[in-house]
This record gives structure tokens, C-alpha cells and sequence, in this order.
């Protein structure tokens, strides 16, 4: 669990407390054994139905109690995003795997983590 605070429209965000993300974990309520994927995606078939395509990618998380979270949808040349707490068992390889075999509308792309080289 993290700090979080209400903006001017009632939405939670995190709540740094001035802290830079490298400090992150003074933030930090509680560890729920979780650590956070960020992957863009884009859909297969053009035209396709984004939000079939991001439940598809909901429910092949949840067999892995990979819980998904949308950020926003992919639009025109935009790819979508999407946030996952990923189990500490499982590495960024492990996960794309699995998803990769799902067989699901979209490619997948890793935003985060980045590796020491930034690739």
C-alpha cells in the first residue's frame, strides 16, 4: 500500500511527499508481495474493439494473479497502456511470456522495468 491523496476532482494519486521515485519506498504503508509491470499495447486488427482486447488481458492476468489496471486505450498512433502488480515470483521475462502465449488481440510492448541499459 502507498500514500495516496484526493486531487481537486475526488481522484487518488499517489502522494510522494516530496520524496523523488528513487525513495519510493519510504512511502511505502505496506508490501503486498507485489512489484509494477507497465506495458503499451496495440491492438491486431485495426479497428479492433479496444476495451474486448483490454479485458482479454484482464482475465489472462487474473490466472496468473496478475492483477491489470488500464491507464488509457490505444488512439490512433498512440498505443494503449496498461499497469500490472505482478507477484514478486514472477520476472518481467515470465510475464511477457505468458501473455505472449495467450493468443491475445495485441501486441505487447515493455515500458517498465527497463534494464541497466535502459533497453
Amino acid at each position: 500500500m502507498i500514500v495516496v491523496v484526493p486531487d481537486g476532482e475526488g481522484v487518488l494519486s499517489w502522494d510522494s511527499g516530496g520524496l523523488p521515485y528513487e525513495r519510493i519506498g519510504e512511502r511505502i504503508i505496506e508490501d503486498g508481495g507485489r512489484w509494477v509491470m507497465v506495458l503499451d499495447y496495440v491492438l491486431l486488427e485495426v479497428g479492433g474493439d479496444a476495451q474486448q482486447a483490454f479485458s482479454a488481458l484482464d482475465i489472462a492476468g487474473e490466472r496468473r494473479d496478475i492483477a491489470v489496471e488500464g491507464c488509457y486505450g490505444p488512439k490512433s498512433e498512440r498505443p494503449g497502456r496498461a499497469y500490472l502488480a505482478v507477484p514478486n515470483h514472477l520476472g518481467a521475462d515470465a510475464v511477457l511470456a505468458y501473455l505472449e502465449g495467450q493468443r491475445l488481440p495485441m501486441t505487447l510492448s515493455l515500458v517498465h522495468p527497463v534494464d541497466d541499459e535502459g533497453e
